[in-house]
C-alpha cells in the first residue's frame, strides 16, 4: 500500500513504541505537499496499528480540499456517529467535541484525521487520550499541534530510485525493457510527488506512446495545457489539482517567490541567480526556497542547487502570466538577463582578451571586470561556463524573444569565446542569424544593431562559429558581406577568417595570399597589443599552411616556418593560460616538422606536450589530431601497446567532440 515509505514507516514505528514505553498515548501528524502521499501513509499506518486497538475511527476529506473548511463540532459528529451514537440522537454542536472527549477516554480508539488544516479541527476533540492515539495529516506543519505533543512526521518527494520504483510498479510489465535514466529523467519532471509519479506510470502502461516520447514531449512541453493533455486520472487534470493545492498552501511571500522564480528561463539554478530573481537579500531567498521545497514545488539540492520541476514550473508561469502585471514581468526578466550578461562578459574575459568592436557591447565588456584571475583562471572560467552554459543559452534566447537586443547581443558576444572553443556552435548560429535580422523596432537596443562595428562584429563571430565546424562556404559569405560595411578597424581580422575559410575549402595557395594581405592591414588596428597578437595569430596560421601544402625540399622554407611558430609560441606562452591553447598549437605544428626534419622521437615529445594542453582545456579535437599522428607513429615503429593505448584515446576523444 505505501511504496517506498520504509524510512517513514519506520520513523512512525518508533514514535508509537516510545509512547508505549513512556505510557503515553502516540500523537503523530504526518505533514506535506499536495500529492506527496500523506493519507497513503496515515492509513497504512492506521491499518498496521489499528489491531493495537478497540476501534479505529476515522475522519478524511477535510480542510482545503473540501468546498468548505469544516469545523471540530462537525468532525466530532462524523466520529461520534462511528462510535455508536445515531445520527438523529447527536448532541447540539456545542455538546459534541466534549462527548467525543468522553467517549474516547471511554473507548481508546485509534482516531484518524485526514486532511486537517487548522489546528482548531483537532485540539478540541482531545481529553483524555492516554491509550489512544491519534493520527493526522495535513500540508501545514501546525506549531499548535506540536506544543501539544504531537510528533511531527514530514513527507518529501522521492528521490530517482524510489520514485523509478513507484513508476514501475505502476506501469508493470509494460515498461520492463525501459531503461532507468529514461525513468530518473520522469522522477525529475515531477519533483518526486509520488501523485503525479503514479499517474505518469499509469499513463505509462495505457499509452500506446512509447516511454521515450513520452518523457521528451513532457520535458519540451511549451505551456501547462500540454502537461494537462498528457496526464489525467479519471478524466482529472492531476498536475493542475496538485499544484493548485500546494499553490495554495503558500504564504503571499511564497507564492510571489513561486511565480517569479517561473521566468528564470531553465529548471535548474543556484541561489544567488534566484535572489536576482526575487529581488531578495541571499539569506531571505534561501528560507522561502527551503520552504517550497518542504511543499515539494521545489527540489533543494545540495550546494544552495535548486531544480523547479518541468511541471511546477508551467504551472508557476502560467500563474505568473495571469496574476503578476506586465510591469512586474518585465522587471524579473530584466534582472535576470542583466545578471546572465554580467556574467557571461566576466567569465568571457577570464577567458580571452579578444577585442570588442561591438558598440552595444564594448561598454559592458570595459566596465565588468574578470570573474576570475591567477594562474588557473581559465580552467575555472570554462568549467563555470560549462555549468551555466544551458542558462546562458537560455537567457539569450529569451532576450531575443522578449525584445531584449542589446541584452541578446552581449550575451552571444560573451558566449562566442566558450562556444568556439569547445565547438557547441550550434546552439549560437540561430540566436546570431536573428540579431542580425534586427534592423529597426521599439525594443531594447534595437538601433543598436545597426551600427557598423556591431553587425560587423556579429557577421565575423558567426563566420567564425560555421568556420568551427567546417561550414567554410556559409563562413565566407558572410565575410564577404562584413566586408560590405567598410569597418576598416576589422579588415585584418575579417581577411583573416577569409583566409581561414579557404584553408577549409582546400584552397590553400589562396588562403595564403589573403593572409598576406591581412598582415598589411594589421597596421590599420589603433591599439598595439592587439597589432602584437594580430601578428602572432598571423605566423602560426601562415606556418601551418605552409606546412601543409610545401615539400620541405628548400631548407630556407623549413627555417622559415620553424621561425614564424618559434616566434608566435614564445609570444603565446608569455601571456600565460589566456593563450596556452595557441601555444600548444604552435608547438604541436613544431612536431609535424620534426617528424619530417628531425628525430621521430622529437616529434613524439613535442606532441604529446602539445596533447597535455589540449587534453586540460577540453579541446578534444585538436587532441584527437595529436593522438592519431602519436598512433601512426607508434604503429610505424612497431610499438604495440602504445599504438593500442593511443588508438583507445582516441576513441574517447572522438566521443567527446563529436
Amino acid at each position: 500500500m505505501c511504496i517506498n515509505r520504509i524510512a517513514e514507516l519506520e520513523q512512525a514505528r518508533r514514535a508509537f513504541e516510545g509512547a508505549t514505553l513512556r505510557g503515553a498515548p502516540l500523537l503523530l501528524a504526518v505533514t506535506g505537499a499536495a500529492g506527496i502521499g500523506k493519507s497513503v501513509m496515515v492509513r497504512t499506518l492506521a491499518y498496521e496499528l489499528g489491531p493495537r486497538f478497540t476501534r479505529t475511527i476515522y475522519y478524511g476529506a477535510v480542510g482545503s480540499d473540501a468546498p468548505v473548511l469544516h469545523g471540530a463540532e462537525d468532525i466530532a459528529a462524523d466520529l461520534l456517529v462511528q462510535l455508536g451514537v445515531p445520527w438523529r440522537e447527536l448532541p447540539d454542536p456545542v455538546l459534541r467535541c466534549s462527548v467525543l472527549r468522553a467517549l474516547i477516554e471511554q473507548h481508546r480508539p485509534l482516531v484518524v484525521l485526514d486532511g486537517i488544516d487548522s489546528a482548531s479541527q483537532v485540539l478540541p476533540l482531545l481529553g483524555d487520550v492516554r491509550d489512544a492515539a491519534v493520527l493526522v495529516s495535513g500540508r501545514k506543519p501546525l506549531r499548535e499541534l506540536r506544543a501539544a505533543g504531537f510528533i511531527t512526521l514530514s513527507l518529501r518527494g522521492f528521490d530517482d530510485a524510489a520514485g523509478i520504483e513507484l513508476i514501475r510498479a505502476m506501469a508493470g510489465g509494460e515498461i520492463a525493457g525501459v531503461e532507468p535514466e529514461l525513468l530518473r529523467r520522469l522522477v525529475s519532471v515531477f519533483g518526486g510527488v509520488p501523485e503525479l509519479l503514479v499517474a505518469a506510470g499509469i499513463q505509462l502502461a495505457d499509452d500506446a506512446e512509447s516511454a521515450a516520447d513520452f518523457v521528451r514531449d513532457l520535458e519540451h512541453a511549451g505551456e501547462l495545457d500540454a502537461f494537462v493533455a498528457e496526464l489525467s486520472l479519471d478524466e482529472r487534470p492531476v498536475v493542475v489539482a496538485v499544484c493548485d493545492a500546494s499553490y495554495g498552501s503558500l504564504t503571499v511571500e511564497e507564492a510571489r517567490a513561486y511565480r517569479l522564480l517561473s521566468a528564470i528561463p531553465v529548471t535548474g539554478f543556484d541561489l544567488e541567480l534566484a535572489a536576482v530573481a526575487l529581488d531578495r537579500s541571499t539569506a531571505v531567498t534561501r528560507r522561502l526556497l527551503r520552504r517550497s521545497a518542504d511543499k515539494a514545488l521545489l527540489r533543494w539540492n545540495d550546494g544552495d542547487l535548486i531544480e523547479f520541476p518541468h511541471a511546477m514550473r508551467h504551472h508557476a508561469r502560467a500563474l505568473h502570466r495571469r496574476l503578476d502585471s506586465n510591469a512586474v514581468r518585465d522587471d524579473v526578466e530584466r534582472r535576470i538577463a542583466n545578471w546572465c550578461v554580467r556574467r557571461a562578459v566576466a567569465l568571457a574575459k577570464s577567458l580571452s582578451d579578444r577585442p570588442i568592436p561591438a558598440e552595444v557591447a564594448a561598454s559592458v565588456f570595459r566596465e565588468v571586470d574578470a570573474r576570475y584571475t591567477g594562474p588557473d583562471a581559465v580552467e575555472r572560467a570554462a568549467g563555470e561556463f560549462s555549468g551555466r552554459w544551458g542558462l546562458f543559452v537560455a537567457a539569450q534566447r529569451a532576450a531575443l524573444e522578449g525584445g531584449l537586443y542589446s541584452e541578446a547581443t552581449i550575451l552571444a558576444i560573451a558566449l562566442w569565446p566558450f562556444a568556439y572553443q569547445t565547438r557547441r556552435v550550434h546552439e549560437l548560429v540561430d540566436g546570431y542569424r536573428s540579431l542580425l535580422e534586427v534592423r529597426t523596432g521599439t525594443g531594447s537596443g534595437a538601433a543598436g544593431l545597426a551600427e557598423s562595428a556591431t553587425r560587423w562584429q556579429l557577421m565575423r563571430d558567426l563566420a567564425g562559429l560555421h568556420e568551427c565546424v567546417g561550414e567554410t562556404t556559409a563562413a565566407k559569405d558572410l565575410l564577404d558581406r562584413a566586408a560590405a560595411l567598410g569597418y576598416e578597424q576589422g579588415t585584418a581580422s575579417r581577411l583573416e577568417w577569409q583566409a581561414l575559410a579557404l584553408e577549409g575549402m582546400g584552397q590553400t595557395a589562396e588562403a595564403l595570399v589573403v593572409l598576406a594581405q591581412a598582415w598589411d592591414a594589421v597596421r590599420l588596428l589603433d591599439d598595439p597589443a592587439h597589432r602584437e597578437r594580430s601578428y602572432q595569430l598571423l605566423r602560426m596560421h601562415r606556418a601551418r599552411m605552409r606546412l601543409s601544402s610545401g615539400t620541405f625540399e628548400d631548407s630556407g622554407e623549413i627555417d622559415s616556418v620553424t621561425a614564424d611558430l618559434v616566434i608566435a609560441e614564445a609570444y603565446f606562452r608569455s601571456r600565460g593560460e589566456v593563450d596556452a591553447v595557441n601555444s600548444a598549437l604552435c608547438r604541436g605544428l613544431r612536431g609535424d616538422i620534426a617528424a619530417k626534419t628531425e628525430s621521430s622521437e622529437h616529434a613524439e615529445l613535442l606532441w604529446s606536450e602539445a596533447l597535455d594542453v589540449m587534453l586540460a582545456y577540453g579541446k578534444y579535437a585538436e587532441a584527437a589530431t595529436l593522438y592519431e599522428r602519436l598512433l601512426r607513429e607508434a604503429e610505424r615503429r612497431g610499438r604495440t601497446a602504445d599504438a593500442q593505448r593511443h588508438r583507445e584515446a582516441l576513441s574517447r576523444c572522438r566521443e567527446r567532440f563529436s
